[in-house]
């Protein structure tokens, strides 16, 4: 740790993701074909060291929404292939036609401009299967692929979607069954050997009757996934612990209000122990409660509120050895004490996929092993 970094940080563990890789591995068999996931920076594990690892695991392709991730890797000199999932304008697919990347068409005018782009280009579509979000609904299906047809530099690389509710059978059922039909259209209007690809990470674990040719998990690898699909395989989350140490402790008597507390000050009925660790809602932790708990010398501190972008106040009463310089544990082991990903979630009421990596993205990372 540098000697003037915020005393405040993340630890990742990049083994772990070359672990998690292999065990998805595993499960799709050698014939399909893995596009790893790295949106928003890796899930906040950090893209190039992340990607580095995929590329020396073997995987097939990286998958981003930014085209900056694109600009990223080539620049640091990553040569698989890239799909960049739809996230452009129009105005903007000559630009991104340039990126050496796999764009995704997702309706007529992204269509039209990627076809109007001079020169050769693979494309995969993407098929709103139900979702409702980005892609070509059912009525357009025939339309795009005839157009497609017609746009001699526009090659089809694949079709992927994205299905709303893995935990409910009967509504995935469905919309594998639209997307299978949007295959389907596309081989009726002449094209051969695309990639079909439907199954991110909870699909991969609960439906391998939807691996088809290509998978797109991305919080599988990184061992983000809460229970219960975390159970069906014996991933490891790549982000190992969020720590901070205490900057301050102060000692009350009874009978004193703090303003820290929400909705009405904390007074204190009596004497109380408090510290201060510099970490805050800019971390990606909540601003109002729930606040959760973090462990100090293997025990577990009450957080009594986060006042500020930048600290969080704990309520350390009664445990003992806890001095300016103490680890405080958001996220990890403290000696036999833990505190899980899923329970730091919970604890904040976020899903895990949501508050982990967006604290590992606002805060420092350490890299361990």
């Amino acid at each position: 740790m540098s000697r003037l970094a915020r005393p405040s940080w993340v630890e990742i563990d990049l083994g772990v993701i070359a672990h998690n890789l292999e065990l998805t591995r595993e499960l799709i068999g050698d014939h399909v074909k893995l596009f790893a996931v790295c949106k928003a920076d890796a899930l906040g594990c950090g893209l190039l060291p992340v990607v580095r690892v995929l590329e020396a695991q073997g995987v097939d392709a990286i998958a981003v929404s930014d085209p900056a991730d694109v600009v990223e890797m080539r620049e640091g000199g990553i040569r698989l292939p890239i799909l960049l999932f739809a996230s452009t304008l129009p105005e903007q697919a000559a630009d991104v036609a340039g990126l050496d990347v796999i764009p995704a068409v997702h309706d007529m005018p992204s269509l039209d401009a990627f076809a109007g782009v001079g020169r050769p280009i693979e494309v995969f579509f993407k098929i709103d299967a139900g979702l409702g979000r980005l892609g070509f609904t059912e009525h357009q299906w025939q339309e795009a692929f005839e157009a497609a047809r017609r746009k001699p530099n526009l090659r089809l690389k694949g079709l992927y979607t994205h299905l709303s509710k893995p935990e409910d059978r009967t509504i995935t059922a469905e919309q594998a069954a639209r997307f299978e039909r949007a295959c389907a259209a596309a081989h009726a209007a002449g094209f051969r050997n695309f990639e079909r690809m439907a199954a991110s990470s909870r699909v991969v674990l609960g439906y391998p009757e939807l691996h088809y040719t290509a998978v797109d998990p991305g919080s599988l690898l990184l061992g983000l996934l809460g229970p219960p699909w975390a159970d069906m395989m014996a991933t490891r989350p790549a982000i190992r612990a969020v720590k901070s140490r205490i900057i301050q402790i102060q000692q009350h008597p009874a009978g004193v209000t703090l303003g820290i507390g929400y909705g009405k000050p904390i007074a204190t009925e009596r004497p109380m122990r408090t510290a201060v660790i510099p970490i805050g809602f800019s971390d990606g932790l909540n601003h109002a409660p729930p606040l959760g708990e973090v462990l100090v010398c293997g025990r577990r501190a009450p957080v009594l509120g986060r006042r500020s972008n930048d600290f969080s106040l704990l309520d350390i009463t009664g445990i003992d050895g806890a001095e300016v310089g103490s680890e405080a544990v958001l996220l990890g082991r403290q000696g036999e004490a833990e505190i899980s990903a899923a329970e730091l979630a919970e604890s904040l009421g976020f899903p895990m996929i949501e508050v982990v990596p967006r604290i590992a993205r606002s805060t420092r990372r350490i890299y361990v092993s």
